[in-house]
């Protein structure tokens, strides 16, 4: 399967490589091409992704990323030219799931954070439900001091 082809191959090298200003509209609209629908199943794949909307959000960080590492990252590697249509087909693949991977990363942390934070709200209410006097408080206090200080055997 071609996911571009040598002619847009060719623009993206001369629009990046070539150029007196770097210009990445090539480049941005081949990788939207060229991910979206991977970017789709992947988090279609994610349990922490799937369904809540984040692939316009994953298709983004990857094409800031691309943006960042193009030139140093592969088409001008070592300070050298890199004409490779293959291997930038690799090369940003890898980025991409790398992306996603992060981001699935990131989900999941703050969906941790959220469950912990809602577990210990619970707990909270738990207590206060328990000890929702001072008087009771007192009590149940007075109760286990009279145990550990009596005398009595098992």
């Amino acid at each position: 399967m071609k996911f571009f082809s040598n002619e847009e191959f060719d623009k993206m090298f001369r629009e990046i490589v070539g150029a007196e200003f770097i210009c990445y509209d090539t480049l941005l609209y081949v990788s939207q091409r060229m991910l979206f629908g991977s970017v789709c199943k992947w988090c279609y794949n994610d349990p922490a992704l799937r369904g809540k909307q984040y692939e316009e959000d994953i298709m983004q960080e990857i094409q800031i990323r691309l943006i960042k590492n193009c030139v140093t990252g592969f088409f001008l590697r070592n300070n050298e030219p890199n004409y490779d249509p293959e291997g930038f087909k690799n090369w940003i693949f890898t980025l991409a799931i790398n992306v996603k991977n992060d981001f699935a990363k990131k989900v999941r942390r703050i969906q941790f954070i959220e469950v912990k934070e809602l577990d210990g709200e619970s707990e909270r209410s738990y207590q206060e439900e328990m000890f929702s006097s001072d008087e009771s408080f007192e009590r149940l206090n007075n109760a286990f001091r009279i145990v550990i200080e009596s005398d009595s055997k098992v």
